[in-house]
């Protein structure tokens, strides 16, 4: 039940680490995109949705009950290292990315956001809790 519950979470998981593995002079020109610090409204975004599938997966699955029980704090663990390990990983070896404590937290405060949403059944129907 582990697994079913939490395939969104762990494609989703894939996702951002193949988007933060990708070498900076590999990305599109995004140029016509003049947000200022857009790339830290995409990574609050990643972990936001993180935050969201990853809470309802370990909620919903029957074969731990420590997850179901602390579905938020286990989130924000998750997001928060797995985010400080892909920032590590891109400073120290994806060639052309950096490492940037802004971006952390910006996960960091996605993943929070997104807890949040789930907890006040702020975010749309489809993630609260009960299937």
């Amino acid at each position: 039940m582990f697994f079913r519950y939490n395939l969104l979470s762990i494609i989703w998981s894939v996702i951002i680490v193949i988007l933060c593995s990708i070498p900076g002079q590999e990305f599109p020109d995004a140029s016509f995109i003049d947000i200022p610090h857009f790339d830290k409204i995409v990574h609050f975004g990643l972990y936001f949705i993180l935050s969201l599938v990853t809470i309802k997966g370990f909620y919903l699955q029957s074969s731990s009950t420590l997850l179901q029980q602390f579905p938020y704090l286990i989130t924000l663990i998750y997001g928060t290292v797995l985010g400080l390990i892909l920032e590590l990983i891109q400073h120290h070896y994806i060639p052309f990315r950096s490492g940037d404590p802004l971006d952390l937290l910006a996960n960091i405060l996605g993943a929070i956001t997104g807890a949040i949403g789930v907890h006040f059944r702020i975010v749309p129907r489809y993630f609260l809790l009960k299937n």
